[in-house]
């Protein structure tokens, strides 16, 4: 299994301690032997400012730790226990599992969402997707939830679908691939580089050629639960994989064209993805390319 990242930069040094969990690495590092443990339990409640400016990225379950006095081993034992209660929340297969009636269901919905944008009429038939790897930078009116929601998605994402790039987390917008804001409803005009007006979740992506190279998210905070956030983060950064249109064929569908507020994906949104980030199935390939290829391999 690939080992995924998520990681901020501080240069940090002295105690290192390498965990491993859902294939994603973590690394912990403080200053001179003398560490600021607040940051840590910031970290296990995940609260994102802790990773920005205390540089804690993420994972488990092998740990070594070199150097470290009594009290930094009981946090860290803290932090294994609370990543293990996550672990058991994230399914543990590895490939997605599907019948035929779902294959077919992801065939239909891949034509319709993966060879164009549902905004923008960029005249692309063909797919794009990520071959570097993905740095996100996170600003504005963020809560804890949509930190801890989006690190589980995105773990799940990396866990189901083996040849994704590796998703970080940085805090240098100058380091970023792809921000993602989270304002108020009024501002999200200003705040990325192309908008629909009334739309409480939206994206946009560059590419050169087949391939994607930046991406920007908008939010709205004050119009939405929770709920919604959770359900807007994922189907604006599933869109932002590649997969970039709307279909009208399954309501359970995070990228069904009609306003729901599902909080998880279809067997058929994960086929999707892995059609999209199949090694054997090339980048830039139109519909009546793609299809024989699936149909091949799957």
């Amino acid at each position: 299994m690939k080992r995924r990242a998520f990681y901020t930069k501080n240069g940090l040094h002295a105690l290192h301690v390498v965990a491993d969990v859902f294939g994603i690495q973590m690394e912990l590092l403080g200053r001179n032997m003398e560490i600021d443990f607040q940051a840590y339990n910031d970290f296990y409640r995940y609260n994102y400012s802790a990773f920005a400016a205390k540089n804690v990225p993420v994972s488990l379950p092998r740990i070594n730790i070199y150097k470290g006095r009594e009290i930094f081993m009981k946090r860290i034992l803290t932090l294994l226990v609370v990543l293990i209660m996550i672990m058991s929340c994230i399914p543990a297969s590895a490939k997605v599992a599907y019948d035929y009636g779902e294959y077919k269901d992801a065939l239909d919905q891949f034509e319709a969402c993966a060879f164009s944008a549902e905004y923008g009429g960029d005249g692309r038939d063909y797919t794009v997707r990520w071959r570097d790897s993905l740095n996100v930078y996170f600003e504005g009116d963020y809560t804890d939830a949509d930190i801890a929601f989006f690190y589980r998605f995105v773990s799940e994402l990396t866990q189901r679908i083996d040849a994704i790039p590796e998703i970080r987390i940085t805090a240098d917008r100058y380091d970023s691939n792809v921000q993602i804001y989270f304002t108020s409803l009024d501002q999200l005009d200003d705040c990325l580089s192309s908008y629909t007006e009334g739309n409480w979740g939206y994206f946009t992506y560059w590419n050169s050629g087949a391939y994607m190279t930046n991406l920007e998210i908008g939010i709205a905070t004050d119009v939405t639960t929770q709920r919604q956030r959770n359900h807007l983060l994922m189907e604006e950064f599933v869109g932002g994989l590649g997969l970039a249109n709307d279909h009208y064929l399954n309501e359970d569908s995070i990228l069904y064209g009609v306003w729901t507020e599902t909080q998880s994906l279809t067997t058929a949104d994960w086929l999707m993805i892995q059609f999209l980030y199949d090694d054997r199935i090339p980048a830039g390939l139109t519909v009546n390319e793609v299809k024989p290829l699936i149909e091949k391999y799957y």
